[in-house]
């Protein structure tokens, strides 16, 4: 194999690895304002979440970006607890954020979840906001 050749193989490979071992999802929090994400999990102990939240009028939008590690998890749960960033949620500003939280998939379809999570804003003296919701992963079987 050419020097080329294996340069263009090595990160081709690595993508496909990554990919392999991965797993998105969407998922939606029932709280002040109702938030919706996207996340992808590697290697089923890393996991990246975007949300997008707003309020019932939509003149409070606001962004948020979670890292959590997955510290327990079995077919039927997965706990995690993490750290991120936030853009201002419930009229606050933006500041850090760190959630802890437990996604149960009690159904005969693995791929469906209940969530419930507890956050801490990190916005003027704190705040603690809890939330409820629906998880959905494009699990391959």
């Amino acid at each position: 194999m050419t020097k080329k050749l294996k340069i263009l193989f090595l990160p081709a490979a690595l993508c496909f690895s990554i990919f392999a071992n991965a797993q998105f999802g969407v998922s939606h929090h029932i709280t002040g304002s109702n938030m919706f994400g996207a996340n992808y999990t590697y290697d089923q102990k890393f996991q990246a979440e975007a949300r997008l939240g707003a309020n019932v009028s939509l003149d409070l939008i606001f962004f948020e970006l979670i890292a959590a590690y997955i510290f327990a998890k079995n077919e039927d749960y997965e706990a995690y607890a993490g750290v991120g960033a936030t853009t201002g949620p419930a009229g606050f500003d933006g500041g850090g954020i760190i959630p802890v939280g437990i996604n149960l998939y009690p159904f005969e379809n693995k791929k469906f979840g209940i969530m419930a999570e507890a956050s801490f804003l990190i916005v003027d003296q704190g705040l603690l906001r809890g939330s409820f919701g629906f998880r959905y992963r494009f699990r391959k079987e």
